[in-house]
């Protein structure tokens, strides 16, 4: 841009707030245009220039709507109506943001509509950019800008402000200048660096201002402190030129110069630095939680498509070593090989589950209204003799009125379980080990903490918690600091997290070291008290006990050596046992007639169990044929079921045969 044409370049700002001209004057010399500003203090003066011709050739009007005596609706109004007055560009230029306002504006013939920015960055931008767009097109742009949020002052009536400077003249002269703004400011003053840390750790201050010579010793004594956990800093520059790197550094929301210390700049910059840092964490959040929440799916979809298989083959690993295990009957030494092997295929079973509860979406969940505090005591009173042997005291604290939260009950136990058996091991090593559960309500919500006196975490590790496979208490990590019979898979805080949010609720942490760790659950109270039918345990029909010597069984699963082992196993204890592998040979072959029950794979190639399924129905059948479906995944079985058919039961893989055969006998 060439600085002859800015020169010709006259902005004539129509407004009764000198403070409005003082801050677009600065604004402009600080971004480098050379651009004359002409204030008219009111309507009737731009009026009567406009009439005589006695504006600049060139020129753009930034007009203001609330003045006294003519309004900036009625300026325009007039303006249109005069010779040539509709060739003028005028934005109307306020700090209103209603709408009708831009309706009006437009309707009386403005070219665009723009809020009054809130800092000199932000007016800076706004000059260069009307600037460069008259030198280069000859016209304002035309249309509505919409009000940006950040433009809103702060409602709150008072705002403390913490500065920070060796000599307490900088406070002296804040604290004077803020004293006659309507917008309350409660100022605190420090002269030592070593208060900054505590100062701003403790939360207290909305924003905080030091001077620029003090940038680089202030990011030091902040380097500990989490860039989320400051309020934002404002700095007194000792020049124009004050974004620097420090400033980048130190994370500055603006500078001002000494000479730009105003009553209503600095109230609007300080406001304004509030506002932009809490949109800009709220932002950081949204998009941390959208970051969470895609890897959470893509985790709960991979685990969905890899489950079948690898469920599948922990099953043939399962059955083969029970088999094992009858074989070498008496052995010792292979006995309780075999064991740990078994107790790792079910740690493998766990972790599986697990990454599936990650994938799951709300309308998978069957979720139902139940009382919170009815299943807080059933769970601790299971938890309590866990709690004993470790040595800890399990302690409850809630009152007796109900809280209704909508939630399925299984998931509500899991995330309690979880929580309270993490607190369990962290106070492995205190001295008096105590684990505090509270309950209470809080504006419609109801809170449940799990407190403990244990090792608590490292500040480096609070971002790493939920994420899935992270745990501190892997072999490698403890360090003593957990029970060493114990070691974690890294899924229990993402699955509670998980299920929490599902929800609408919210899991948070906060800990320090060596004092202990707060883990707090948040969820919406439902109004109505009473427990869902829909979460109580539906009584079943009693069960019809099956002699193994006589029941026919039949095996269908795409897996030949599952599929052969099964086989083997059930027919070892007694049943009348046929196999398949083929889903269509199977229903083209098999008289379903002689059948008792069938054992039935869920994800088969060339036909799902689900289809299977629905072609095994024969409304003249007198006896239902059983079937008893087993999945590496949770199974939609679908209903209504086709005639003559009852599904007995769904058995997850992997699963040990005692477990079949006690489904097959309905023992």
């Amino acid at each position: 841009m060439s600085t002859d044409r800015s020169q010709n370049t006259t902005v004539v700002m129509i407004d009764d707030d000198a403070e409005d001209v003082m801050m677009l004057r600065t604004a402009a010399r600080r971004a480098g245009h050379d651009v004359r500003i002409l204030h008219l203090a009111a309507g009737h003066e731009f009026l009567e220039a406009f009439s005589q011709a006695t504006l600049p050739e060139r020129c753009v009007v930034l007009l203001d709507i609330n003045m006294p005596a003519m309004d900036g609706f009625e300026v325009l109004d007039r303006l249109r109506r005069l010779p040539r007055g509709e060739l003028l560009p005028v934005v109307v230029f306020t700090s209103s943001s209603d709408q009708l306002h831009v309706e009006r504006a437009f309707a009386s013939g403005a070219n665009a509509f723009l809020t009054k920015p809130s800092t000199l960055k932000e007016t800076a931008d706004l000059m260069g950019a009307l600037v460069t767009h008259w030198i280069l097109h000859g016209q304002v742009p035309g249309g509505p800008v919409v009000p940006r949020e950040l433009t809103v002052a702060d409602p709150r009536p008072l705002q403390r402000l913490l500065v920070w400077s060796p000599q307490s003249g900088l406070a002296d002269e804040v604290t004077g200048l803020l004293r006659s703004m309507a917008h309350g400011w409660e100022i605190d003053a420090i002269t030592r660096g070593e208060e900054l840390s505590a100062r701003l750790s403790a939360g207290h201050y909305d924003v905080w201002m030091t001077e620029q010579h003090l940038v680089e010793q202030a990011g030091a004594l902040l380097a500990h402190l989490p860039i989320e956990s400051r309020p934002p800093v404002v700095v007194v520059a000792t020049g124009h030129g004050g974004d620097n790197e420090a400033l980048q550094a130190l994370g500055a929301v603006d500078h001002l110069t000494r000479e730009e210390l105003r009553p209503a700049l600095l109230d609007r910059t300080l406001r304004f630095a509030v506002a932009q840092w809490r949109s800009q964490r709220a932002l950081e959040r949204s998009q941390q939680d959208l970051l969470r929440s895609e890897r959470m799916a893509t985790i709960g979809r991979m685990a969905s498509g890899v489950a079948h298989e690898y469920n599948n083959l922990n099953a043939v690993v399962l059955a083969g070593l029970e088999r094992l295990d009858q074989h070498y009957f008496g052995d010792q030494h292979a006995h309780q090989l075999i064991g740990r092997i078994l107790g790792a295929i079910e740690r493998s079973r766990r972790i599986s589950e697990s990454l599936m509860t990650l994938g799951r979406s709300t309308a998978e969940v069957g979720i139902g209204v139940i009382d919170l505090r009815l299943h807080l005591n059933d769970t601790l009173a299971l938890l309590d003799l866990r709690a004993r042997r470790l040595g800890a005291k399990l302690r409850l604290e809630c009152d007796d009125a109900p809280c209704p939260v909508q939630m399925d009950s299984n998931d509500l136990q899991q995330v309690l379980s979880n929580l309270v058996v993490n607190a369990l091991h962290a106070v492995h090593r205190a001295i008096d080990p105590t684990v505090v559960v509270r309950l209470e309500l809080s504006e419609g919500r109801a809170i449940l903490s799990v407190s403990d006196n244990g090792v608590g975490i490292p500040p480096e590790d609070m971002p790493r918690l939920f994420q899935p496979f992270f745990s501190r208490k892997a072999v490698q990590g403890r360090n003593g600091l957990f029970p060493a019979t114990i070691e974690g898979t890294g899924l229990g805080l993402p699955v509670c997290q998980a299920l929490i949010e599902r929800v609408g609720g919210e899991l948070t942490i906060s800990s320090r070291v060596g004092q202990g760790t707060t883990v707090t659950v948040s969820l919406p109270v439902t109004a109505g008290g009473r427990e869902s039918s829909a979460q109580e345990p539906r009584a079943a029909d009693p069960p019809t006990l099956l002699a193994a010597v006589s029941t026919r069984v039949a095996v269908l699963d795409d897996n030949a050596v599952l599929c052969q082992m099964l086989h083997e196993a059930l027919t070892d204890a007694g049943f009348l046992v046929r196999s398949r592998i083929d889903p269509q040979s199977f229903l083209a072959e098999e008289d379903l007639e002689t059948i008792d029950i069938l054992i039935l794979d869920w994800l088969m190639p060339g036909l799902t169990g689900g289809e299977v399924l629905m072609r095994l129905g024969n409304p003249e059948r007198k006896t239902n044929l059983r079937v008893l479906v087993v999945s590496g995944e949770e199974p939609q079985v679908p209903a209504p079921l086709p005639p003559g058919v009852e599904v007995i039961g769904v058995l997850l893989k992997p699963y040990r045969v005692s477990d079949l055969i006690a489904r097959l006998t309905g023992t």
